[in-house]
């Protein structure tokens, strides 16, 4: 498979504030959280409201960069096939959405199992559009 591929528009990249206390991965999803700062971030789970995937690696009391639309790259954390709606799994990555999660975007290519990287279309901050599966 070709490397995955993320187009950002000018006003598509956000900071983030970590203040986990711990370093939050390259292409994890990420939520806002109240904080310190009005761009404080965690990691998005469980398929939470999204706000977008981070550009790179945020180190506690670190901004990093977050990319808000567009297309952007995120790890899966399980087969994903392409088109499917996507959320946030446990601990960030990219999963098959169910019926009440938040829809983060919809997979532009497909991972045959966890911890690969794929192209996905963000819906938009918060868009706060639920997952319908099925009839």
């Amino acid at each position: 498979m070709a490397e995955p591929t993320a187009i950002v528009a000018d006003k598509g990249i956000r900071p983030g504030l970590n203040e986990t206390g711990t370093t939050i991965a390259r292409r994890l999803f990420v939520k806002r959280v109240a904080g310190s700062a009005v761009d404080s971030v965690a990691l998005a789970v469980d398929g939470d409201s999204v706000l977008g995937v981070t550009m790179a690696a945020i180190a506690d009391d670190d901004r990093g960069d977050v990319q808000t639309s567009e297309m952007a790259i995120v790890t899966s954390g399980a087969a994903i096939p392409r088109g499917s709606e996507v959320t946030a799994d446990g601990s960030g990555k990219a999963i098959v959405c169910v019926n009440g999660d938040y829809v983060a975007g919809v997979s532009r290519s497909e991972a045959s199992g966890a911890n690969e990287d794929i192209e996905i279309d963000l819906v938009g901050i918060n868009s706060g559009r639920l997952a319908v599966v099925g009839p």
